[in-house]
C-alpha cells in the first residue's frame, strides 16, 4: 500500500515538474525562437482544459511581438494579452502530430506601420518564395491546423501609412 502512494506522489510531481507554468514558460519560448521570424517574449504559459475540454489547452499570458523596423516609431508590433491554443491531446499522444484545433485570443494591440518606401513591419513574417529547408530533427514534431473555433476579442489596432498618408 505505501509503495503505491510513493509512486503516486512520485508521478505527480514528476508532472508537476513538467507541466508546471514556469516548465511550459521554458518550452513556449524555445518554440518562439524555433518558429517566429519576429522577436517576442512571453510572460508565462499555463495548461487549460477549462474552456478547451476535450482538448489540451495552452494559455500564453502577456504575448509580445517586437517591432524592429528601425523606421517604425513604434516598439512593440503586437502585444496580446490572452493567447490560447488547443491541441488534439489523444493524436499528440499517439501519433506524437501537433494538431491546433481552437485559437482564442483576448486583448490585443496591434501597431501597423508601412514607410513611405513601402517597406512595412510585418514584411518580418516574410513574402520570400523561398523556404528554408527544415531539418531532420527526430525529437521534432509537426504541427497541422484544423481549426474548428477561432474567438478574437478586445482588438485596438493603430496604423500608420506613409506611403499613402493614411494615420488611423
Amino acid at each position: 500500500g505505501s509503495l503505491i502512494g510513493l509512486v503516486i506522489i512520485l508521478v505527480l510531481v514528476v508532472c508537476w515538474i513538467v507541466f508546471s507554468s514556469s516548465g511550459l514558460t521554458k518550452v513556449a519560448e524555445k518554440a518562439i525562437d524555433k518558429y517566429s521570424p519576429a522577436r517576442a517574449k512571453i510572460d508565462d504559459v499555463d495548461l487549460t482544459l477549462v474552456g478547451s475540454y476535450p482538448f489540451l489547452g495552452f494559455r500564453l499570458n502577456g504575448l509580445v511581438v517586437y517591432d524592429d523596423m528601425e523606421a517604425s516609431p513604434y516598439d512593440t508590433l503586437a502585444a496580446v494579452d490572452e493567447f490560447t491554443v488547443t491541441v488534439d491531446f489523444k493524436t499528440l499522444y499517439k501519433e506524437k502530430k501537433i494538431i491546433l484545433t481552437n485559437l482564442f485570443i483576448s486583448g490585443v494591440a496591434a501597431n501597423l506601420y508601412t514607410a513611405a518606401d513601402g517597406s512595412s513591419n510585418l514584411d518580418v513574417f516574410g513574402t520570400s518564395e523561398e523556404e528554408e529547408e527544415p531539418k531532420d530533427d527526430e525529437s521534432s514534431m509537426d504541427i497541422y491546423a484544423d481549426l474548428q473555433k477561432i474567438s478574437v476579442k478586445d482588438i485596438n489596432a493603430s496604423y500608420k501609412d506613409l506611403s499613402s498618408g493614411i494615420d488611423a
